[in-house]
């Protein structure tokens, strides 16, 4: 699987405009993303060329020039696999994937999927709140027709 760090704009989503190649955070997928106080910020996510899952956050006024807000989050590291929802003055991450796979294994061929189930949120990205350790799963939906 072939990763990228590039970022791209756009004013209509019709025409885009490439404004970096190589984004400092480096190639990656699954990361959590959201616009919030001015910045586009990147959270997390996974590199499959090295195994690699990552908690760290990013932040950009224009996605050209990045700045590292927190090399490790206190959430583990983690595919996001969503947009970051921003919601009450936080932005927040809810959940993700471990995505894990054993010792010196190939990790294309043994990973496995560890769902996450933990809520947090942070006004800044650096002090980060956690708000639930695990969420209830939902009941079970019964549809009578």
């Amino acid at each position: 699987m072939r990763l990228f760090s590039d970022v791209w704009k756009s004013n209509d989503g019709f025409d885009w405009r490439m404004v970096t190649n190589f984004a400092p955070w480096g190639a990656r997928r699954s990361f959590g993303y959201a616009e919030y106080n001015g910045y586009i910020w990147i959270f997390g996510g996974v590199d499959d060329e090295s195994a690699q899952l990552y908690n760290d956050i990013w932040r950009s006024k224009d996605g050209v020039n990045w700045e590292l807000v927190l090399k490790h989050a206190p959430w583990s590291p983690r595919a996001v696999t969503n947009m970051a929802p921003v919601f009450d003055g936080y932005m927040w991450i809810v959940g993700g994937d471990s995505l894990e796979a054993p010792a010196n294994a190939n990790w294309h061929k043994t990973r496995t999927s560890k769902g996450l189930n933990d809520v947090w949120r942070s006004r800044d990205g650096k002090n980060w709140e956690l708000m639930l350790a695990s969420v209830a799963p939902l009941p079970e939906l019964v549809l009578l027709s």
